[in-house]
Parts: structure tokens; sequence; C-alpha cells
């Protein structure tokens, strides 16, 4: 019986504490502020915030000319994207194939170089580590070990992470680097309302919405 105690203590005592701080999020919001640096373009810099409750997420970035909101349901499948055209508001109806055909390229990712330091953000330790993905692409980011995403779809360029970002930047088509920075990592109630569609939002496909845009 001592013995068998003993192998317990050991295990308790060796075995990572992140293993057991490490949890998902599956309520709460993160906020992040957002940079972006166009070439030959002052910088512009915008919030955006991800809101989390069981299987629902919503995304929302505040940005001059790029204001969007996203309500994704990982139990029905459901997807909307909620813009404002022509003085008429709009949630378009995308479907979770595209979103998940998106995010396919960024899996299987690995981290290297990892380093841990005093430095806080949003009130969590920060780790650094070098990512790359199959195509050979890469980043940087900083990021938590108390926390994961609760959804794969969480974050689109972090597939099944075991971390919660808190400093990460990419580059996107258009050459434009865009940089966030948390300013708050928030588990808390959420009020169901928040992942709803709002009343005075008319529902159209992603085809229609793109035959207006013409």
């Amino acid at each position: 019986m001592h013995t068998l105690k003993n192998v317990f203590l050991v295990f308790f005592l060796f075995t990572p504490a992140c293993l057991f701080a490490q949890k998902p999020f599956t309520e709460g919001a993160i906020v992040y502020q957002i940079t972006m640096s166009p070439e030959d373009k002052d910088i512009n810099t915008g919030s955006y915030s991800i809101i989390v409750k069981g299987d629902m997420i919503r995304k929302e970035m505040k940005l001059a000319g790029l204001d969007y909101t996203i309500i994704i349901n990982c139990a029905t499948n459901k997807v909307y994207s909620l813009r404002c055209r022509n003085g008429k508001n709009y949630a378009i109806e995308l479907t979770m194939e595209e979103m998940t055909k998106e995010q396919a390229k960024f899996k299987g990712y690995t981290l290297s170089n990892v380093k841990n330091e005093n430095k806080k953000l949003a009130g969590y330790q920060v780790s650094w580590s070098n990512v790359t993905y199959k195509n050979g692409s890469t980043a940087y980011i900083g990021y938590t070990k108390d926390w994961k995403p609760s959804q794969t779809l969480t974050y689109e360029r972090f597939p099944d992470a075991n971390f919660l970002p808190l400093n990460f930047f990419y580059k996107n088509e258009a050459g434009i680097t865009v940089t966030f920075v948390a300013q708050k990592v928030d588990p808390c109630p959420i009020e169901n309302a928040v992942f709803r569609i709002p009343r005075d939002y008319k529902i159209i496909s992603n085809a229609e919405y793109t035959e207006m845009s013409r």
C-alpha cells in the first residue's frame, strides 16, 4: 500500500503542472488590439474579440473599413457573417465546409524553439515559439499554456491548438501584416443572445451577397 502511495506521489510531483492547469476555454471573451501595417500607408489600429459559449463562437473585428462579425454554431454547422451594405444589414449564410476548407491548409503545424519569459499579457505568462506550417511558411507566436480553445475553428491559423494565442501576427495575400496583442482573457458567463442574428438583419446566401457586390 505504501509503495502504491509513493508511486502516485512521484507522479504528481514530477508531472508538468501545465497538464493540470491547462483547460478548454469554453465560455468567456478574449479581446485583442490589432494593428495593420499596409505598405506605403499609415498604420491602422482596432480591436478583435472572440466570444465563446460551448459550441458557439462570435468573432468581431472593428477596424476602419474592415468591420465584420462572424457567428459560428459548431453543433448545428451554421455560420453567419454580419455585414452592412448600402445602409442595409445582412446575415450572410456560409457553409461549415467553407470554414473548414479554409482552415485545412493550416493544420499539421509544428512549434519549435519554445521560450518562456516573465512577461505577462492579459494577466498570463507568455511562452514564445516559432510556428512552421506544412507549406513551409512560418510565424512567431506568444501564448499561454493555462488555456486552450474549446473549438477547432476558434483560431483559423492555429487549429487544434493546445495553447491560447496572446500575441501573434501574419501577412495576408495582399501583403498586409496584421498583429494581434491580447488585452483581456476573461472566462465569464455569456448570454445566449450574443449568438443570435439581430432582427434587423436579413438572412441571405453567400451567392446572393456576391451577386449584390458586383
